[in-house]
């Protein structure tokens, strides 16, 4: 098994969608803030952070080429797998980037 199917594996797993698309954004972050990103927003899925961990183990061990051909061409979204969520709709909830704020809705200024 490589590590595009792990990943899919895993997301179906704790989320029950194949899409894998949070978890290759998550691999063009720092690990520090792919750290933050992953536990809020699959902490709750992955409770003792097994699936974090072994990811954390697949980049350090993976060259950043290797990382990217495996999603290369992957999550083209005119093209969603039959019958599955995206993983955004099936996380509990949303995820802003570390330095970036949510603007309050109705806010003048």
């Amino acid at each position: 098994m490589d590590f595009k199917d792990w990943c899919e594996n895993e997301s179906v797993r704790l989320t029950g969608s194949r899409d894998t698309s949070f978890l290759e954004f998550c691999l063009r972050q720092s690990r520090s803030e792919a750290k933050i990103l992953l536990i809020q927003n699959l902490g709750t899925f992955d409770p003792n952070y097994e699936f974090i961990h072994k990811f954390f183990d697949y980049m350090e061990m993976l060259p950043t080429d290797v990382l990217d051909l495996a999603f290369q061409g992957q999550n083209d979204p005119k093209a969603p797998a039959a019958g599955s969520r995206d993983m955004n709709s099936a996380l509990t909830r949303t995820w802003v980037p570390v330095g970036q704020r949510r603007e309050k809705e109705g806010k003048e200024g």
